[in-house]
Formats: structure tokens, C-alpha cells, sequence
């Protein structure tokens, strides 16, 4: 039978569950729903990207869950989530309770991550939100990568964000890049101009190495096009680019000979001329 003291704990644990109870069932209450369930179940479910119920749900949704994702993606387990643990620990001895309850609100984060990807660009609404929580968080990679999964129209808000010098753990954000996929070439003037600092190279290599081993022969027609763009900004991102892969570039150059677009053919032949000069 455990003492009076031990027993006291227990009865003000369990009233601290039932409140955690009863403000989770009123949260819930808030959340759009599929099927009869919460949106954080389906979204917690969708930790598992592979998880097709779940994504029909995330489909399903839409935009109307923005809110809750963009809340659930700054989830880290916090110095209360350690202390409630160590007192469940303390006051019945080892108990999953806690721990599983760590381990749900992570799904949650990892699956509001993924939810992202499916929305694409019609999350573009969350990108002032995330620009400002990438810039001002210890752990700025969730933010980046949702920023990164909205693809296209969140470019200029990662960009402000990897190019601020008070953003500290900037190498965290830009790991997050390499989810821009094709479209990560329009990235790589900013993280060139982030290359001094030490702690940022080894993300900024990283980056540069998924762009010429996955991507050059999917982005090279898309950048070589934008060389004649209108848009001053992005002919410098692309002429920028161009440089910094160099000879590394020339594989996907060539391919480019034989570009149905007669501008392309023209700017990947006087690419390679450029590459020829230099070396």
C-alpha cells in the first residue's frame, strides 16, 4: 500500500490529468474534423507520410486546418513535459504515461511537417507565420522546411530569413532546403552569401552536392531560361548559380544542346563557352 505521501501525489497527478483531459477534448472541439475524428488524429497518423487515409484526410481539409498545423509544427519536448515525467516517475514509479505523451506531440509535429507537402503552394497563406518563426526560433528547421514544402511562392521568405545575421542556427534552416527540389536553384545566391560563416558550410555543401547529383538535369532548363528573364533578381540568381557549379554543370549543359525551346539550346551553348573561357 503506498504512504500517505505517495498516495497525495497520486491524487494531484491524477487531478492534473483530468484538467490536461478536459482541455484536450475542448482543443479538439476546435479542429476541423474527418470521418467523425479530430484533425490531430489523422494528422499525428500522417508522421507515417506513406500513410494513405491520412493524406486524404490532410486533402480533405484543405486550408482549414492551417492554424492548427502551423501551431503544431513548434512542438519540442519542454522542460515541463521533463518534470511532469520525472514526478510521475517520483510518485508511482516508472510509468510510459509522459513519455508517450512526448511522443504523440512529436508525431504531431512530424506529420504537420508532411502535411505541408501535400498542400503545396495553397498553404502560401501560412508563409508570413513560418517566416517569422524561422527567424526567431532556437529550432528553426521545422518552419524552414514547411516554408521549403510550400515550394515557389515561399522562396523570397526563406531567402530574407537564410540572409538575416541575427538568426542564430542559420545551418539548421538551411538543411531544410533541400526540400525545395527542383526550385532550390533559386536559393543558391542567398546560401553563397551565407558561406563565410563556418557553422552554415557543411549545410550549404550539402545542399549544393543534392542539387548536382539529383537535380541538375530537371532545374538546368528552368535556370538556363531564367538567364534571359525580365526579372533582374532572378537572371543574377541564375547567372550566380551557373558559376557556382561550374564544371560540375556541364553534363546537364550538354543535354541541354538538344532542348526542344531554341532558348535554352542558345543559353546552354554560351554557358559552356563561359566554362570554356575559364578553364
Amino acid at each position: 500500500m503506498p504512504s500517505p505521501k505517495k498516495l497525495q501525489r497520486l491524487i494531484l497527478l491524477m487531478g492534473i490529468g483530468s484538467l490536461l483531459v478536459a482541455l484536450i477534448v475542448l482543443l479538439k472541439d476546435k479542429e476541423p474534423r474527418y470521418k467523425g475524428k479530430p484533425y490531430s488524429h489523422w494528422v499525428e497518423l500522417f508522421a507515417n507520410p506513406s500513410h494513405a487515409e491520412a493524406e486524404a484526410a490532410i486533402r480533405a481539409v484543405g486550408t482549414n486546418g492551417l492554424a492548427c498545423l502551423v501551431k503544431w509544427i513548434e512542438y519540442e519536448p519542454s522542460a515541463p513535459d521533463i518534470k511532469l515525467q520525472k514526478a510521475v516517475n517520483k510518485a508511482l514509479g516508472y510509468s510510459n504515461w509522459v513519455e508517450n505523451r512526448i511522443k504523440r506531440k512529436s508525431n504531431l509535429r512530424d506529420g504537420a511537417i508532411h502535411a505541408f507537402r501535400v498542400l503545396g503552394g495553397e498553404a502560401r497563406a501560412a508563409i508570413p507565420l513560418l517566416r517569422e518563426m524561422a527567424a526567431t526560433s532556437h529550432t528553426p528547421y521545422p518552419a524552414g522546411a514547411c516554408l521549403a514544402l510550400i515550394g515557389e511562392p515561399a522562396i523570397p521568405a526563406f531567402v530574407t530569413v537564410a540572409t538575416n545575421r541575427i538568426v542564430g542556427y542559420r545551418g539548421s534552416l538551411l538543411s531544410a532546403a533541400q526540400l525545395f527540389g527542383t526550385n532550390i536553384w533559386r536559393i543558391v545566391p542567398a546560401l553563397i552569401q551565407c558561406r563565410t560563416e563556418t557553422n552554415t558550410q557543411p549545410a550549404i555543401q550539402m545542399v549544393l552536392s543534392i542539387m548536382q547529383q539529383r537535380y541538375q538535369s530537371q532545374f538546368m532548363p528552368a535556370l538556363l531560361s531564367n538567364l534571359h528573364s525580365p526579372d533582374a533578381s532572378l537572371r543574377l540568381a541564375a547567372e550566380i548559380t551557373l558559376k557556382e557549379l561550374s564544371t560540375n554543370a556541364i553534363v546537364s549543359l550538354q543535354a541541354c544542346l538538344s532542348n526542344e525551346d531554341p532558348q535554352i539550346r542558345k543559353a546552354a551553348q554560351e554557358s559552356l563557352e563561359k566554362i570554356q573561357r575559364r578553364d
